[in-house]
């Protein structure tokens, strides 16, 4: 079920960066190390498809999230992690 549940939450994220920014994809990420034990969140960032280059910091993301993932959310997200990498 959660398994499911995360593969859900992965297919709506690439679906509105398709939408969003057509120019980039998505890379997902799990946490390794000590990070692991303490939770299984995972990541994304996206990556422009000619140039290689990330477009901000990776997002975190808990697997167990039930809040609509819409296009403001995937825009929001991407705009803070932008922010942060400065």
């Amino acid at each position: 079920m959660k398994k499911n549940h995360k593969e859900a939450l992965k297919i709506q994220i690439c679906q509105h960066i398709g939408v969003l920014y057509p120019e980039y994809e998505v890379e997902f990420c799990g946490q390794q190390g000590h990070a692991i034990k303490v939770g299984r969140t995972f990541g994304f960032r996206i990556k422009h498809k000619m140039t290689g280059r990330y477009k901000g910091n990776i997002v975190w993301l808990e697997p167990t999230y039930c809040g609509k993932i819409s296009q403001k959310w995937v825009k929001n997200v991407l705009s803070s992690s932008a922010r942060s990498k400065r």
